[in-house]
């Protein structure tokens, strides 16, 4: 039919007319594209398919929650356009909430769509003039395979007046399919020849270079190359690290086991951002020590504003530059001094390249009725693999007896030199002044190599000349700079989880964690081991909503937590926010410390909710740390508004008492509160926001926000 002229007029004619109308439509109406939210619960501990409304969606705006962690694209979900799917690609607990947010348009459009609908051949038709197909191969036992393989291979040559000819190429690979029954392979290599990370404008991030060879099937699957590894089960028993190594996975109905090796791509880094009144960036990025100038690794970093996770992007709320190690707000976050910013990051460390090795388990009942999760994870610096300075045997035996101390793998970093720049005012404490003119002799000339400690830890600081750096002396714990070559001390961290929960009776949920951590400050030396091995732990109970008859429902949560001086976990173990809800900074270590909870929620319908809670923290003192105990209790009115507004409304009250090892306690009270009110009127959503807070802890500590905010539909969620 296609090859017929007249017929095919006709099929462009039509195509003509089609194309007009459609564009009539588009100039009649405006099409808005907005954000939309889809939630489900997950049933069973089979991979989830979410069905999303048949709307048309908007490519890679797809963001998937579950309990209000953020899923990773392609690794933890993947997306159909075309039938408008979302399958989740790992199994988690049922009864987990699934949230969708997705920018769409507002229209129905169908799932398939044809021009042309095939009609069946007449029943009188002669069999023979129909076309037959022939198959060289047939046979039910032979598997069958459905392997795309595409790429783009480029070379460039570069030549100029004074300069060599070089040659650059790039080369980007992919291959895609069946390569069995239900065995499906997925693999990509990128290789461009820039020794550049990618850019942090856009919200998801491409990896200039690459490998990843990914085989799957519906009970195992192994990964070789980069990838990234996302495990959380309790709080300490969680991880999130880009890696490059090999992962083996094993998954049933009832266990699960994962295996990975690989080599780390850097430091686990939480950093609570100093930020100035108005000042929106850039803002830089520094290393456990206190150190700026470090890299970052592309796609690592977890931002939070006032407890609310950010999102990276020119459009959305920052931008980063990794090879700096800065972060930029964009104009949709205005930045004032009152604003809590706590980052979360890795960056490449520069003493030696780093190994990681985990391994988790997972059992369960048949009836669901209890689980059992084990995690172990261990980083640690290659002694082999040292990046700063090459490490001879006179250097491996300082680094053997230095122990945990630093300072104590240093050797000066000054030699007799006629041509040097410094001269000696004490050598006992590595006293030395720059000199400024030709008049000290030959003899009392030194050169100085210097090395960068914490702040506060050092007796010199740095002045970047036009030519040269100058280091002038500033005396004991007024630097970050000493005339030493401090050698770095390789360390490891190891950390093993156990997470249990259980049902015992209907309505009643347990849960148990116990947590071990192994942290070496020197893995060469078995000086100063004694402290290494530290615990932690957590035991939660909570019940189900309890009907009262018509007075609604009720549950309770009741929580306790140990946690002893020194632990030290590879990841984040508490909230953004969670220090401040007790008075303490953003960047207090959370060890040594007991606490206790307790949480009841009142629903009298189910458009309304009361939530009160009480909690106690106690933490001793420390040589680093003053004892601190602090009391809290809070309550959380909050109001659906589906007829009526929106309404939440929070306030707490906070009671602290932080005690030095020879001043006298001192007392502080913190009160904050919040509250808001929304309510659609025809395509208008206007909404009133107040915050406030008075900390008496504090010279002038009152603070109050009051924001009016008008908002048209549809909108993203608040």
């Amino acid at each position: 039919l296609v090859r017929s002229r007249g017929l095919g007029d006709v099929y462009k004619r039509q195509t003509f007319l089609v194309v007009l109308v459609s564009a009539t439509c588009v100039r009649a109406e405006t099409i808005r594209v907005g954000w939309f939210t889809h939630t489900e619960t997950v049933e069973t501990a089979e991979d989830a398919v979410i069905q999303l409304p048949t709307r048309i969606l908007v490519r890679d705006s797809i963001h998937v929650f579950v309990d209000d962690l953020r899923l990773i694209p392609s690794h933890d979900f993947t997306v159909d356009l075309t039938t408008r799917t979302v399958r989740l690609t790992n199994s988690w607990p049922i009864g987990s909430t699934i949230r969708v947010e997705y920018r769409a348009l507002p229209v129905d459009w169908p799932l398939t769509y044809r021009w042309m609908t095939p009609v069946e051949p007449p029943s009188d038709s002669n069999p023979e003039s129909l076309p037959t197909f022939v198959t060289e191969r047939s046979g039910a036992n032979e598997p069958s395979g459905d392997l795309r393989i595409g790429g783009v291979k480029t070379f460039a040559i570069q030549v100029g007046s004074n300069r060599d000819m070089t040659l650059e190429q790039s080369l980007r690979v992919s291959i895609n399919g069946t390569i069995g029954e239900d065995v499906y392979v997925t693999a990509e290599l990128s290789d461009q020849n820039l020794p550049i990370q990618p850019e942090g404008t856009t919200e998801d991030i491409r990896e200039i270079d690459k490998v990843l060879v990914e085989i799957k099937s519906p009970h195992y699957r192994a990964v070789l190359g980069s990838y990234d590894f996302l495990y959380r089960s309790g709080e300490f028993g969680a991880y999130d690290r880009r890696l490059e190594g090999a992962l083996l996975q094993a998954r049933y109905d009832r266990w699960s086991v994962t295996g990975g090796v690989a080599s780390a791509r850097g430091r686990f880094r939480a950093y609570e951002l100093p930020v100035i009144d108005g000042i929106q960036g850039p803002y830089r990025l520094v290393d456990n020590a206190g150190n700026g100038n470090v890299v970052v690794i592309a796609g690592s970093e977890r931002v939070w504003l006032n407890g609310q996770a950010l999102r990276r992007g020119q459009n959305n709320d920052y931008v980063m530059d990794y090879g700096a190690g800065e972060i930029t707000f964009t104009r949709a976050r205005h930045i004032t001094d009152d604003m809590r910013i706590v980052v979360d990051y890795e960056y490449a460390g520069d003493d030696y390249g780093r190994s990681s090795a985990v391994m988790t388990g997972e059992l369960k009942s048949e009836t669901n009725r209890w689980q059992l999760a084990v995690f172990y994870a261990q980083e640690g610096d290659n002694v082999d693999d040292p990046l700063a300075l090459p490490l001879d045997d006179s250097a491996l035996d300082v680094i053997r007896g230095a122990g945990d101390d630093p300072m104590a793998a240093a050797r000066p970093g000054w030699v007799a030199d006629p041509n040097g720049t410094y001269r000696a005012i004490d050598l006992s404490v590595g006293h030395f002044a720059w000199i400024d003119d030709d008049t000290t002799p030959p003899d009392e000339r030194y050169s100085i190599q210097f090395s960068q400690v914490a702040p506060g830890k050092g007796t010199y600081t740095r002045v970047d000349g036009y030519f040269t750096n100058e280091y002038q002396w500033v005396g004991p714990g007024n630097g970050n700079y000493v005339p030493y070559v401090v050698l770095p001390l390789p360390d490891r961290t190891r950390v093993t989880t156990l997470h249990a929960q259980a049902l015992p009776i209907s309505g009643v949920t347990t849960e148990v964690e116990v947590a071990l951590s192994d942290r070496d400050e020197n893995t060469l030396s078995s000086l100063d081991d004694g402290d290494n091995r530290h615990w932690a732990g957590r035991a939660t109970i909570r019940t189900d909503e309890v009907p009262l008859g018509k007075a609604g429902t009720v549950a309770i949560t009741g929580t306790g937590r140990r946690v002893d001086k020194g632990f030290t976990a590879l990841s984040r173990t508490t909230p953004a926010e969670d220090n401040r809800r007790w008075g303490l900074s953003l960047s207090d270590r959370r060890d040594q410390e007991r606490t206790g909870e307790v949480s009841f929620v009142y629903s009298p319908s189910p458009d309304h909710k009361l939530t009160v809670d009480a909690g106690l923290f106690d933490r001793d003192s420390t040589a680093t740390s003053s004892g601190y105990t602090a009391r809290r209790v809070g309550a959380d009115w909050e109001s659906v508004g589906r007829v009526s507004p929106e309404v939440r409304a929070y306030l707490e009250a906070v009671r602290s008492e932080s005690r030095g090892s020879t001043d006298a306690p001192v007392e502080s009270e913190i009160y904050r509160g919040n509250g808001f009110v929304r309510h659609a009127v025809g395509y208008i959503r206007p909404s009133v926001r107040i915050d406030g807070e008075l900390d008496q802890s504090e010279e002038d500590g009152s603070r109050i926000h009051l924001s009016l905010i008008h908002i048209s539909e549809p909108t993203r969620p608040y």
